[in-house]
């Protein structure tokens, strides 16, 4: 199976915030926000199993 890669655009809606907010947390080493996986043209593009391993990883510190 092919992997799916994420626009950096996506990311607001997938995490119902603001860019500012998303740009925050790639700028935030405590938080771990997974690595872009390509970037084309400046334009950055996320593996969609990056994201869900962060997601869940955060899922799992907030229910310790």
């Amino acid at each position: 199976m092919a992997r799916q890669l994420i626009p950096n655009s996506k990311l607001p809606a997938r995490y119902n915030c603001t860019r500012e907010c998303v740009f925050r947390w790639k700028q935030d080493p405590e938080l771990n926000f997974p690595k872009a996986a390509l970037v084309i043209r400046g334009r950055e593009f996320f593996d969609e199993e990056a994201l869900l391993a962060w997601e869940e990883s955060r899922r799992e510190g907030v229910a310790a």
